[in-house]
């Protein structure tokens, strides 16, 4: 059985946030894919924060920042002074905040907790044993990246 028909088959019966997960991953993809075309001398970092540069992805971005800002903060954070959850964390030769909430939430903000939250999952930070905050996590960069994408046609061309 490939991936393809393993995914048609179990991913209905699974539970909303693991389905979220897996739909992270191939949204991910397709999004790196694309913005790789679009801008192909960018590395992956830059080339995923370069949608901070869109206009309709800046429009977009200012409807939907409120609803984004409000459910990343009822996501339970493992670090006890970060309630509300307001940062992710990230260890680039030591701790580095990665902040958003209502004082950091321009679009580059936002785009680049979603790519934290990608390197924490696919590079072993996120989806730890009893890892339901995890899940949550990557849900809710799955929810928000795909209404901001779907939002501004992003794949259609």
């Amino acid at each position: 059985m490939g991936p393809i028909e393993w995914l048609e088959n179990n991913l209905p019966a699974m539970e909303r946030n693991k389905q979220k997960v897996i739909q992270f991953i191939f949204l991910w993809q397709e999004y790196n894919h694309k913005y790789s075309q679009r801008v192909p001398s960018l590395g992956d970092r830059a080339g995923a924060l370069s949608l901070a540069n869109c206009p309709a992805a800046q429009h977009k971005y200012a409807e939907l920042k409120g609803s984004f800002i409000s459910a990343f903060s009822q996501i339970p954070s493992s670090h006890p002074h970060n309630t509300p959850r307001t940062k992710l964390y990230a260890d680039y030769n030591g701790e580095k905040d990665v902040m958003y909430d209502t004082h950091h939430n321009s679009l580059e903000d936002f785009l680049k907790v979603v790519y934290q939250i990608r390197c924490n999952f696919l590079h072993g930070g996120k989806m730890r044993e009893n890892a339901e905050n995890d899940e949550k996590l990557v849900g809710w960069a799955y929810d928000c990246l795909n209404q901001l994408l779907n939002g501004i046609f992003y794949f259609s061309d």
